[in-house]
């Protein structure tokens, strides 16, 4: 005995980004969701590694003093250009997560401390500042790094940067280090040199502000696949009377984009290309941003094609197994720098969804499904009997047959003869449309 059922389900083929919605009347909605793209700030504005260094040497007049004080301090500043991706100005930003690794080395003979300061950087309004005491080991130069010294390492988590260098630029750290020396086991010459590396890994942002630049945030060509259609075959007539294709954009980049859809086609194998036509989709995108005022907010706007404004009755009713698009969208598309803004969670998105209502026509429309058919010790058969006992609970009539292949498909055999057995279609309540009662047929 073999049992097999084709489902509306199996006909609009089973997928986790389609649903098929009945409503109170039990009329039937197939909704498939799909994202044509997304761009999240960390990903587009992430936050390299930044890698400096600073050479300090004595000059004559500060060994002089070493030499007859025991002791001598003065202090360096170095402006770091913070290296960043995308054409992106950091005015400032607020860390959650990142270290400051300090490395020093150096060929002085002599003890005394480090103290690194960073004026733009503080936590919870203290200055990001620390003291590293550094010896040299029995006449031998030290060396200070990170792994092996815990007091030269800084957790940035929860930090807040400016990188105006005193609203004076963009993208600048000014780091103050002052250095101490005592007098050790030689006096220094203006030959030696003190080398600082402050390294900062791992950073990761929680607010981001500055100026991003022009950039292009949505992939040049993608496609989508509409698998409603992929066990379709052949050319038969297939309307859905009123699709819909609606277009929801959220975006929460504290900045201006100007998007666009500059190519929608459906894409069936069996035919080749069907173009949208471009009137029903608005030039540019109605796409908002969140203002200063609304950091975190995620701005939403959409927009549908129907049968009124656009040939999504043609594009649909072609069987696309998919959608070839083309999105442009740009940031800041006038070039005039003004403030811009994200947060680690910030993104912009263009979703699809595509609603079918199952309110159409079907003629010579084709589905087919396989399942596995084996007899044990086939070959002392003689004499085979098959009997079909088949229901349709479909509002249409359904011509069925029955293939037996190879483990390659190779057809071998059919069932039934051609147009020998077509099963009427359910019945089906006038008034409202729907059906009341299933058909069932024997065939042996």
């Amino acid at each position: 005995m073999v049992y097999s059922s084709l489902k509306l389900s199996d006909i609009l083929a089973n997928n986790p980004n389609s649903t098929v919605v009945v409503d109170s009347n039990h009329f039937c909605t197939l909704i498939y969701k799909g994202e044509l793209f997304s761009q999240t700030a960390e990903n587009l504005y992430a936050i390299p590694d930044q890698n400096t260094f600073q050479t300090i040497a004595l000059t004559q007049n500060q060994i002089t003093t070493l030499y007859n004080a025991g002791t001598v301090s003065f202090t360096v500043s170095q402006v770091i250009d913070v290296a960043l991706s995308n054409n992106l100005r950091a005015d400032s930003a607020t860390f959650k997560e990142g270290m400051l690794n300090l490395v020093v080395n150096s060929d002085f003979l002599q003890n005394g401390s480090i103290t690194v300061s960073i004026p733009s950087i503080r936590k919870n309004g203290i200055v990001l500042s620390q003291t590293v005491p550094f010896s040299y080991n029995n006449g031998n130069p030290f060396n200070v790094t990170s792994p092996g010294n815990p007091s030269a390492t800084f957790d940035l988590n929860g930090c807040a940067a400016d990188f105006t260098n005193g609203g004076t630029s963009f993208n600048k750290l000014r780091v103050n280090y002052t250095v101490s020396f005592t007098s050790g086991g030689s006096v220094p010459t203006t030959a030696n040199r003190l080398y600082i590396a402050p390294l900062m890994n791992d950073l990761k942002f929680k607010n981001l502000f500055g100026y991003f630049g022009q950039n292009q945030l949505a992939p040049d060509l993608d496609t989508v696949e509409i698998s409603v259609f992929k066990n379709v075959y052949g050319l038969g007539a297939f309307n859905i009377v009123n699709p819909e294709i609606k277009f929801t954009i959220n975006n929460s980049f504290g900045l201006p984009v100007r998007a666009s859809i500059t190519r929608f086609d459906g894409y069936t194998p069996a035919q080749g290309y069907y173009a949208l036509a471009q009137t029903g989709i608005p030039s540019p995108l109605p796409l908002n941003s969140p203002s200063v005022n609304q950091v975190g907010q995620s701005m939403q706007t959409s927009f549908a094609l129907t049968n009124a404004n656009s040939n999504v009755f043609g594009i649909i009713n072609n069987k696309p197994q998919q959608l070839v698009y083309k999105v442009d969208a740009l940031s800041n598309p006038t070039g005039v720098p003004t403030t811009n803004f994200v947060i680690d969670t910030s993104k912009i998105s263009l979703d699809m969804e595509v609603n079918l209502p199952m309110y159409g026509t079907a003629k010579d429309f084709s589905v087919q499904d396989t399942f596995d058919f084996k007899f044990a010790n086939a070959d002392k058969i003689e004499t085979c009997m098959m009997r079909t006992t088949i229901t349709n609970g479909f509002p249409i009539d359904v011509e069925m047959q029955v293939f037996f292949t190879d483990e390659n498909y190779n057809v071998l055999d059919s069932l039934l003869l051609p147009n020998e057995l077509v099963l009427a279609a359910a019945n089906v309540n006038l008034t409202t449309g729907t059906v009341n009662s299933a058909q069932t047929k024997q065939q042996t």
